[in-house]
């Protein structure tokens, strides 16, 4: 019984890992326009955090 060797596979097949890789890259890429990022640092915190509060009641007088 001989054992399975990731880097004998490759070496023997390199088209085929080649492939493969270029497969599963594009697979990914297919997901980079459901990516969103959020740079607003207030996001992050938790609607009951204190700073957030506050910082809150600040913008509401700041803006009334």
């Amino acid at each position: 019984m001989t054992k399975f060797s990731l880097v004998e596979f490759s070496i023997r097949r390199p088209k085929l890992v080649f492939l493969l890789t270029g497969l599963l890259t594009l697979m990914f890429l297919t997901q980079f326009p459901k990516i969103r990022t959020g740079t607003n640092p207030k996001h992050k915190l938790p609607d009951t955090a204190d700073l957030r509060v506050w910082n809150d009641a600040a913008d509401k007088v700041l803006v009334s």
